[in-house]
């Protein structure tokens, strides 16, 4: 029988790295189904799905500027949309990234739940029941490799996830949820530039406005909740 504690750190484990998974898993068929662009603006939901489980969690109070925020960042994703239809590759594609951005959103809130579990640990035990989310897809993959692609392979593996996400546990256990949203933003902007020039991906100009509305409507809502902490640090 296992001990209370040490079921809890198989618990803790087993979410974290269960949506760490599913997070990656879904981004990946995004940008795969639609392309970088469209899975960049469904992922930077993010920090509104953040409020949101906060406020349904009891950690964060919504107030009328977040339902504003919630509002355009609504109005946004459907001008992002060239003609909603489940035929329609962009839609699948926004849709899967933002269900993506949702499952990511869970994991400040788990890291900083179980924070009293060592920080590494709760990073490789993430890696490693990801890998079991991964695993159970291995009987429909295609693995073809070019000679030029090792090297891009490991700058994935080793670079952005386990250094860059390894550090990223860290991050989110101390930082507060509005600073995580505030750094991962920086992502949006960075990768439709680079959309642009390395993979020639263009916006339209509705596409262009459903975008800024997404990004205003989470610095709403960040700026909302970081205002609010500071009121109650100060009182």
């Amino acid at each position: 029988m296992l001990q209370a504690s040490t079921w809890r750190t198989w618990k803790a484990l087993l979410l974290i790295g269960g949506a760490f998974g599913v997070h990656w898993l879904t981004f990946f068929f995004s940008i795969k189904i639609a392309n970088a662009a469209i899975g960049a603006i469904g992922f930077s939901t993010y920090g509104i799905h953040l409020m949101v489980l906060g406020w349904i969690l009891g950690r964060a109070q919504v107030v009328g500027i977040d339902v504003l925020g919630l509002l355009l960042a609504c109005v946004g994703t459907w001008l992002l949309i060239p003609e909603f239809s489940l035929q329609n590759t962009h839609t699948v594609g926004l849709l899967i990234g933002i269900f993506s951005g949702l499952v990511c959103s869970a994991l400040p809130l788990l890291n900083q739940h179980y924070a009293d579990i060592d920080g590494n640990l709760r990073a490789w035990g993430q890696f490693t029941f990801a890998l079991l989310v991964f695993g159970c897809l291995q009987p429909w993959a295609k693995w073809e490799f070019r000679t030029g692609d090792v090297l891009l392979v490991l700058y994935l593996g080793l670079g952005i996830a386990l250094l860059g996400h390894g550090l990223w546990v860290h991050a989110t256990t101390v930082l507060s949820t509005t600073t995580t949203s505030i750094l991962s933003y920086l992502y949006l902007p960075l990768s439709l530039v680079m959309g642009y020039f390395l993979l020639d991906e263009k916006l339209s100009g509705r596409a262009m406005v459903g975008t800024t509305l997404v990004l205003v409507a989470n610095a709403l809502v960040i700026y909302s909740q970081n205002r609010r902490g500071a009121l109650k640090a100060s009182s």
